[in-house]
C-alpha cells in the first residue's frame, strides 16, 4: 500500500523545504538528479520546458539512496498527508482518483509528445537488461533533517562535504546550475582557484531563459566581481538552432528552454549530480541530495555536454566591457546566423522582464533567493 507523507518544520526551520528528487525501484535501481514531476520536465509542457540531467544507478549505491529516503520517511517531522485533511478520502475517492489518472494517461497519447514517443524508440534501451553502464565508485551526500545549529556540520549538511570535493581540484571546475547566487566565501574560493591557474567556468540561465527573476537579480549583482576574479560566465539562450538540437539530442530545445540541471565537474574526473543549486535557499532552507561519482568517463561526458552548450550559437558568453577597475558594464557575446553579435544589455529579455528583475533586486532579501 502506498502512503503519502509531507515534511513539515519547526520554529526556525518552518520554511525548510525538501528539495530532493529521487526514484527507487525495488531497492535495486535508483534515479537521482534535479528533475521534478511535471509535464514541463518531460518535454510534455505546453509552454516552457526545463532541461535537466539525471543519473541511473544500480549496485551498492542504491541501498545508500534508500537510506536517505528512510531517514526522511521516519523523521519526526514527516507526517501523513491524511492527518492534515479535514475529511479523510475513502476507497471510492481512491478509485475516482485512479480513473482520472487513467483518463489523463489515455489523453496523453494524442499530444505532440505522446505521438513522438509512440514512433521514437530512443527510450526503449532503458528497459533492456543489457543496457551498458559506467561502473565507478560513488558517494551519496544529503542534508539530514536536523536542528539549524548543526546545519554547517559534515554530518548533517552536504555543503561542507561538497567543498571537500572542490578542494581536490587541480585543473578545472565546471559548474552547471540554473540558479547561481554565490556567497562571499564561495566567490573568494572560486577566485583563489582561478588565481592558482584552475579554469573555473559556470553555466547558468540568462535573464531571458530563467523562470526565477528574483534569483537572477541576485546573481546579476555579482557578475562583474566573478569576472574580475577570473571566472568564466556563460548564460543559456532561450532559443537554439535546429542543428544544435540534433547534436545535443534535444537537451536544449528550439524554444522556451530553461536550464534546470545541477552538475559540478572537477578535473573531468569527478561528477557531482543532484538537486543542489548554488544559491542561499539551497544552502539554508532546502534539504538536498547529490551523488559524487569518481569516473573520468562519466565526468568527461558531462563536460562534453557543457562544452557544446556554451558554444556561441546557443549561449551568451558574459564579459566585462572594459577590464579597467571601477567599470562594471557587461557585454554578452553570442552568434546569430554565423555572425558574432554583441549585446550591451540583458539580451532577448524584453523591457518589462528587465524592469521587474531590477525591482526585485532591490526589494527581495538575498537570503530568500
Amino acid at each position: 500500500m502506498s502512503r503519502l507523507f509531507e515534511l513539515i518544520g519547526d520554529g526556525e526551520r518552518l520554511n525548510q523545504r525538501m528539495h530532493i528528487k529521487l526514484w527507487i525501484a525495488d531497492n535495486a535501481v535508483g534515479i537521482f538528479g534535479g528533475r521534478n514531476l511535471g509535464d514541463e520536465y518531460f518535454d510534455a509542457g505546453a509552454d516552457a520546458e526545463f532541461r535537466d540531467i539525471d543519473l541511473l544507478a544500480v549496485g551498492p549505491l542504491v541501498p545508500e539512496l534508500s537510506q536517505a529516503f528512510d531517514e526522511y520517511w521516519n523523521n519526526q517531522w514527516a507526517v501523513p498527508v491524511a492527518s492534515l485533511l479535514d475529511v479523510v478520502p475513502g476507497t471510492g475517492d481512491g478509485h475516482l482518483a485512479w480513473s482520472k489518472v487513467d483518463e489523463s494517461d489515455a489523453g496523453a497519447t494524442g499530444t505532440e509528445r505522446g505521438r513522438e514517443l509512440a514512433v521514437n524508440d530512443s527510450h526503449r534501451p532503458w528497459m533492456q537488461a543489457n543496457r551498458p553502464l559506467i561502473w565507478a565508485s560513488a558517494t551519496v551526500l544529503y542534508d539530514r533533517p536536523a536542528a539549524p545549529a548543526l546545519a554547517d556540520s559534515h554530518f548533517t549538511h552536504l555543503g561542507p562535504r561538497a567543498r571537500t570535493i572542490l578542494d581536490s581540484a587541480r585543473s578545472e571546475i565546471i559548474l552547471i546550475t540554473p540558479y547561481f547566487v554565490p556567497s562571499e566565501q564561495e566567490m573568494k574560493f572560486l577566485a583563489e582557484a582561478s588565481t592558482r591557474g584552475l579554469r573555473v567556468a559556470v553555466l547558468t540561465n540568462s535573464l531571458a531563459s530563467t523562470d526565477a527573476l528574483s534569483v537572477h537579480a541576485g546573481y546579476a549583482r555579482y557578475r562583474a566581481t566573478l569576472l574580475r576574479g577570473g571566472i568564466e560566465l556563460f548564460e543559456v539562450r532561450p532559443q537554439a538552432g535546429a542543428a544544435h538540437v540534433r547534436r545535443l539530442h534535444k537537451w536544449i530545445r528550439p524554444s522556451g528552454s530553461s536550464l534546470h540541471a545541477k552538475v559540478l565537474i572537477v578535473d573531468r574526473s569527478t561528477a557531482f549530480v543532484g538537486s543542489m543549486n548554488f544559491d542561499p535557499r539551497s544552502r539554508t532552507y532546502n534539504t538536498e541530495l547529490s551523488v559524487a561519482v569518481e569516473s573520468p568517463e562519466l565526468a568527461s561526458r558531462l563536460a562534453l555536454l557543457f562544452d557544446e552548450v556554451v558554444e556561441p550559437d546557443h549561449s551568451f558568453r558574459v564579459l566585462l566591457r572594459n577590464p579597467q577597475p571601477g567599470d562594471d558594464a557587461l557585454v554578452w557575446i553570442t552568434e546569430e546566423q554565423g555572425d558574432e553579435v554583441r549585446y550591451e544589455s540583458e539580451p532577448m529579455a524584453g523591457f518589462w522582464k528587465r524592469v521587474w528583475s531590477g525591482v526585485l533586486s532591490i526589494i527581495v532579501p538575498e537570503r530568500l533567493l
